[in-house]
């Protein structure tokens, strides 16, 4: 069926609209009275809504685009839909157009041309490409769209974004508005929580958001002139801040220069300004932390309350440094909004801080919720409960100890005097009998004495024979009495010699015989590897040479208890009639439980030995029965083998038991 003639001519009207499907100075002469209704509209006194509307629905009628939207730029990386025709949420290439968006907006293009779309971006600052962004147009076109049309789109979206951007800095709609949104949100968010470091970061993370800066620290101040004390609170991007570190004292000192002077420092690259003090400190100070962080830009602002009627001005809260790392600037006005905009919060914060028992005030500001009073009944009935159970149950109070096992006969031989080893005729394990020699030494000083004491018996026993000889020779001549007396009193020195030289040989001898070590009783010997260790060897006199265990002597435990548990076992005895009851375990018998009573504690405490050592009290304890039999313990029992007891100290309060050393430090240092 053909079309009327009405429905012809408005096909013919629509087509003739359509400037892109024309040629030359055809196409631009409707395009130009396009953008000078658009001019004319943003020196209107509409709105930001009405005249983005008519910019659409020009531009998509006028370049045949299939629908358009414009995005509201409020802070880098996130577009705000301002409006859109054409195009719905559930739009299957969204996730492409924003792609395209966000790819606009970070490189900064006037234009940017996609395969199906067209994006001009409207620039904020009355159209300075150096500034931000205050806005997006967005045209899409017909997958099938000549390049051509879109490149004609391009031009005509960069002259319509150019009035859009004039407008914008004429009426203050568009950056100036979304900034004020945006200093809202922050003032909203930084007012949120009251404690201090929650509120630090938010500021932090707000001011760096807003200034378009890499990195913002905020440092707190107080004090006056060398008293301020500043203290670093927070720096964004960081959950934790290392208040010891170079950049943290770097800041520090930037941040007392500035309370010092109350106003900003600025450093921009080699340009520094600042008012008031001596610009050389200044400077020297920003190109210090800008050389150790390598920032190109650095903004410090003082952070104050706005004066109270009659004050001049408030005084400094804290500090906010702004930092930017590349060429590109930050946003020095709105981080100096954003400080203002941030003190009372950070005042609340700072104020709330310091009360007194904030804790207990906490705890008493959670009575006033729901259930408040029904959750701290609960808590005292459990504290109670748990008070009366530490109280009232009873618990066996124990002292744990090492120690080691003995025999109950032991003999431990030493040198009897100094000297060198000459023989060990005993090895480990081998059995000997009483009065068996052990060790035999020898003193060469006393072989010595023994030499010569036998030359001189000899030599006076040969002279009394001369002598005996001599008086029987004058006897059978008849010879002078003078000469027979002579000889009777040298016989008689000769034999008092004799005797005493005898005498002092019997006591050398018996010294002699001393040197050799016998075993005073029966049994086994334990020392290990003898021969090796005192074999041909010098001793000292009371050196330990060799032990021997009697065979058929019972067992015995010599445990080493802490010296500040003695208190408890002394007590516990005192209060029992029996003696303490002990539970023990062996090495070499594994988990095998034996029981057995302490017979004895020793009156002195043992000296530490080695690193980390403490005092200890010997504690012997008897086992209840015999370890094993005779032949099962010479076989598996070895003196010296580690031992692990528990000494039972009778009943006691649980709390006592298991709080007992808390107690005791908590008394010792109440009273010293």
């Amino acid at each position: 069926m053909a079309p009327t003639s009405s429905n012809a001519d408005t096909a013919a009207s629509e087509q003739s609209d359509r400037p892109c499907d024309r040629d030359g100075e055809a196409v631009w002469s409707v395009l130009g009275e396009t953008l000078e209704e658009l001019a004319l509209l943003a020196a209107g006194a509409g709105g930001a809504e009405a005249f983005y509307e008519q910019l659409l629905r020009a531009s998509s009628d006028r370049l045949a685009a299939a629908g358009g939207a414009v995005w509201l730029v409020e802070e880098p990386g996130r577009l705000r839909p301002l409006l859109a025709l054409g195009v719905g949420a559930e739009d299957e290439q969204r996730e492409l157009r924003e792609a395209d968006l966000s790819r606009a907006v970070v490189h900064r293009e006037a234009t940017y041309v996609g395969s199906s779309c067209v994006i001009a971006r409207v620039p904020s600052g009355g159209g300075s490409a150096a500034g931000g962004t205050a806005a997006l147009i967005e045209l899409l076109f017909a997958p099938d769209t000549p390049a051509e049309r879109l490149d004609c789109a391009a031009e005509f979206l960069a002259e319509a974004a150019a009035i859009a951007a004039a407008r914008h800095k004429a009426t203050g709609v568009g950056s100036s508005q979304h900034d004020l949104a945006a200093l809202l949100r922050f003032a909203s968010d930084t007012g949120r929580d009251t404690r201090l470091t929650p509120t630090a970061m938010r500021i932090v993370e707000g001011s760096r958001r807003l200034g378009h800066c890499d990195r913002v620290s905020l440092v707190r101040t107080a004090g006056a002139g060398r008293l301020t004390r500043c203290e670093l609170l927070a720096v964004s991007g960081a959950s934790r801040v290392e208040r010891r570190g170079q950049a943290a004292r770097r800041l520090e000192r930037l941040a007392r220069l500035c309370r010092h002077d109350g106003e900003p420092l600025w450093l921009d690259q080699d340009h520094t300004e600042r008012g008031g003090a001596e610009a050389e400190i200044a400077t020297d100070l920003l190109h210090e932390h800008a050389d150790g962080s390598h920032a190109r830009q650095v903004l410090a602002v003082p952070i104050r309350l706005a004066p109270e009627p009659g004050e001049e001005l408030a005084p400094v809260l804290g500090v906010l440094i702004g930092e930017r790392f590349d060429g590109e600037p930050l946003d020095k006005p709105m981080l100096l909004e954003s400080a203002a905009v941030c003190a009372p919060a950070l005042s609340a914060a700072i104020e709330y801080d310091s009360l007194p028992l904030l804790g207990f005030s906490k705890a008493l500001r959670a009575l006033k919720r729901p259930g408040g009073w029904l959750r701290v009944l609960l808590a005292a009935v459990v504290t109670a409960a748990l008070a009366a159970a530490l109280l009232l149950i009873q618990a066996d109070d124990v002292v744990v100890a090492r120690g080691e096992l003995r025999p109950a006969v032991r003999s431990d031989l030493f040198a009897p005097a100094s000297g060198l080893v000459d023989r060990v005729q005993v090895a480990h394990g081998d059995r000997v009998a009483e009065g068996q020699p052990l060790v035999v030494l020898r003193d060469p000083q006393n072989d010595l004495q023994l030499s010569r004491l036998t030359g001189e018996l000899l030599t006076a026993e040969r002279q009394l024979d001369a002598i005996a000889a001599a008086r029987a020779s004058l006897d059978s001549r008849r010879g002078e009495p003078t000469d027979s007396l002579r000889l009777s009193a040298e016989a008689r020195e000769l034999g008092q010699r004799l005797e005493s030289l005898r005498e002092e040989l019997a006591l050398y001898e018996r010294d002699r015989q001393a040197l050799t070590v016998r075993s005073p009783i029966a049994g086994r010997v334990i020392s290990w590897r003898i021969e090796q260790k005192i074999d041909a060897r010098p001793v000292e006199r009371g050196q330990l040479l060799v032990s021997v265990v009697a065979d058929d002597a019972p067992w015995r435990l010599e445990l080493a208890a802490p010296d500040d548990r003695i208190g408890r076992l002394l007590a516990a005895e005192r209060e029992s009639a029996e003696p303490l009851a002990v539970e023990f375990r062996l090495s070499t018998l594994g988990d095998k439980e034996l029981t057995g009573r302490v017979v004895e504690i020793a009156a002195s405490a043992t000296a530490p030995v080695g690193d980390g050592a403490r005092p200890s009290v010997l504690v012997t304890v008897e086992p209840d029965s015999p370890l094993l039999s005779e032949a099962e313990g010479r076989r598996t029992l070895r003196p010296g083998e580690t031992v692990l007891a528990r000494v039972h100290c009778g009943q006691k309060p649980l709390g006592r038991v298991w709080l007992g050393d808390l107690v005791d430090a908590l008394v010792t240092w109440w009273r010293f």
